[in-house]
């Protein structure tokens, strides 16, 4: 990563020669830098509530290094489709005497791993996400089974979290349903409740 700060890591990061050089072949022009700022600020809000609800508050390393790549995808993608609508502009608006056919291909290459690029790009963020959650219990099952995991035993707490799943599933119709209530999941529910205050545990 560059010490230099690069345009993708500020809001705002196209020039206007690079947004009118984006709309010169479209019929519909789009504002690609409020485009970008609404695309990179709702995925990292994304990441930090799925952080939240696994009670992680700051950014790893590795997931910080994960969104600045994301940013420079998403920029780069604006890039890449302006690059190769030059090359290939499109039919409606050149019209069919000056459609470069034979510029398709490359064309799509372009945007074919623009958009492989960005793909890319966000699986390195969920990976990252997924490492700063690992084995850690959303916020909201600590709260409800927290202190029920303090009073109980193993296999007392394994029991209520079976019968919780019962409720769950009370006036649902569905053959899953009946089989949950009719008892037949409760093996495995015991088991993951078992699972669940052993975990809950280690937190005390």
């Amino acid at each position: 990563m560059n010490m230099t700060t690069e345009p993708f890591e500020m809001d705002n990061p196209f020039t206007k020669e690079q947004v009118e050089d984006f709309n010169r072949y479209t019929h519909f022009p789009s504002d690609i830098n409020r485009e970008f700022n609404e695309q990179t600020n709702a995925h990292e809000e994304k990441v930090r509530v799925e952080l939240a609800r696994h009670g992680v508050t700051e950014f790893s390393p590795r997931l910080k290094t994960a969104l600045w790549y994301y940013r420079k995808a998403v920029y780069e993608y604006y890039l890449d489709r302006a690059h190769s609508r030059n090359i290939a502009p499109p039919w409606s608006v050149v019209g069919s005497s000056n459609y470069p056919t034979h510029r398709l291909p490359r064309a799509r290459k372009i945007d074919e791993k623009a958009s492989e690029r960005l793909d890319t790009a966000k699986q390195y963020v969920d990976r990252a996400v997924g490492e700063a959650i690992s084995g850690k219990l959303e916020t909201k099952i600590i709260e409800k089974w927290g202190e029920v995991a303090k009073k109980t035993t193993k296999i007392q707490f394994g029991k209520l979290y079976a019968e919780d799943m019962h409720k769950q599933h009370d006036g649902e119709d569905t053959r899953f349903a009946q089989e949950v209530r009719g008892g037949f999941w409760d093996h495995a529910y015991r088991s993951q409740g078992r699972a669940l205050w052993a975990k809950l545990k280690e937190l005390e």
